[in-house]
């Protein structure tokens, strides 16, 4: 990742190493940006704690979207029958936004608009919405 593409609030992935001798090698945990530099930023990790991290070798990577997140973000779950598929929808701060699967990414829809092309990571999904709403795409409380 470069840090043109991230927001202050963004949600990536950090690459960290398992210390657990039974389970070696490399996992991954959910973390939310809050500085942002050339090559290098700074995360807050769920328990609360705070790293500066380099973009380099793969330390932070993007959150595929999956419905667990989008439900996550208080998105509805509704079956359209004129395409035959599951679609996913918020009305927030004046603003319809629907989002579907398409082959292995998500169409981005606002008031009834295709927006842009496919995109298939949560900071992707993060950055559209704020960038036609103006408002922040949380996690529900």
């Amino acid at each position: 990742m470069v840090a043109s593409e991230l927001r202050i609030g963004n949600l990536v992935n950090r690459k960290y190493l398992n210390p657990n001798p039974r389970n070696t090698g490399y996992e991954y945990e959910p973390a939310e940006i809050t500085l942002i530099r050339e090559n290098s930023c700074n995360i807050k990790l769920k328990d609360g704690n705070k790293l500066d991290i380099a973009f380099k070798h793969g330390s932070i990577s993007p959150i595929a979207i999956t419905e667990r997140w989008l439900l996550d973000f208080d998105f509805e779950k509704e079956f359209n029958n004129t395409n035959s598929r599951w679609e996913y929808f918020i009305s927030r701060h004046g603003s319809n936004v629907i989002i579907e699967p398409f082959n292995s990414q998500w169409i981005f829809i606002w008031e009834l608009n295709f927006v842009g092309r496919p995109i298939d990571s949560v900071h992707q999904l993060q950055n559209l919405y704020f960038a036609l709403t103006g408002q922040e795409l949380t996690i529900k409380d």
